[in-house]
């Protein structure tokens, strides 16, 4: 999810196989993105709506697991909050600690 290429999940990809779609896109205004013109449009929340769109365009309508690295965790509970008959179970790896969320 949200990761400049898929390197960071091959462990994950191995153990599973081929039998599994694996998803992965660069978030807007990330790695190889184009950068938005407004700096708000680089919201956990736009990144989620920007997950169910590459799923969508992807053709599916939702997704078994959800795996989120790094910021991908915020961006997965964010999903899962936005769209909650999409987004069937979370897997959440080292995630960010603290007020995430909070504008503080």
């Amino acid at each position: 999810l949200g990761q400049r290429g898929v390197s960071v999940y091959w462990p994950i990809m191995a153990h599973f196989g081929d039998e599994f779609t694996y998803i992965s896109w660069d978030y807007r205004g990330f790695f190889d993105s184009e950068k938005p013109l407004r700096a708000r449009q680089l919201a956990i929340h736009v990144h989620a709506e920007d997950a169910m769109e590459v799923l969508r365009s992807a053709g599916y309508e939702s997704a078994d697991v959800m795996v989120g690295h790094s910021m991908g965790v915020q961006v997965c509970l964010e999903t899962a909050v936005l769209y909650p008959e999409s987004v069937h179970s979370l897997v959440l790896l080292n995630g960010a600690h603290g007020r995430v969320f909070s504008t503080c």
